[in-house]
């Protein structure tokens, strides 16, 4: 199944486990993306963060992580 070029950035609110906030950001790499985000949150009276890179394929199989 095809999909659609994503957008440029994406950001979402997270809800109901933790209260949080995630942003992302698509570049065209090889054959597929790259998406590089961050997402950081209060879960259980404790604050953290996580930065990542994710590689995909034109079918969004991830191929690194």
């Amino acid at each position: 199944m095809p999909f659609l070029a994503p957008p440029p950035t994406a950001a979402w609110a997270h809800q109901d486990a933790r209260t949080g906030f995630e942003v992302v950001y698509f570049q065209v790499h090889d054959e597929g993306h790259l998406l590089i985000g961050s997402t950081t949150a209060l879960q259980q009276g404790r604050t953290w963060i996580v930065d990542y890179q994710i590689r995909v394929d034109a079918s969004w199989m991830t191929h690194s992580a």
